[in-house]
């Protein structure tokens, strides 16, 4: 595949998107528009026929949740602040997040912190 992506619904900052060199190498040749190459992906969305794609499943501890994991906003740093507070992140690079989300279901009251942030749209720069 040029392009994999999970398309269940899972929350923001947990996701990737994994894209073939040769994909960013074909994008690269046929545009210059920036915001081709700010968002390279949405290249492959506006033209999903040159590009062969490949969509996983995500597991199933991440589908649906209404959670904010990425960091955007002074609220979410104060979120992710609070979260790392009451997590062992002696050994950053073992923390998992099932494990994060097993802190979060018993500390609910934590995601009250980010949970009106509205994600801004780069498709829609006036949003």
């Amino acid at each position: 595949a040029d392009y994999i992506i999970t398309e269940d619904p899972i929350p923001l900052g947990t996701g990737l998107e994994i894209v073939s060199l040769s994909a960013l190498k074909t994008i690269s040749r046929l545009t210059d528009e920036s915001k081709y190459r700010e968002h390279v992906t949405s290249y492959i969305h506006d033209h999903p026929d040159k590009f062969k794609r490949s969509v996983v499943s995500a597991p199933d501890y991440l589908r649906g949740k209404e959670v904010r994991l990425t960091v955007d906003t002074k609220e979410d740093l104060l979120f992710q602040d609070k979260l790392l507070m009451g997590l062992d992140v002696s050994e950053p690079s073992s923390l998992s997040l099932p494990e994060i989300f097993n802190h979060l279901d018993s500390r609910p009251e934590l995601l009250e912190i980010n949970a009106h942030v509205e994600q801004k749209d780069w498709r829609n720069p006036s949003k």
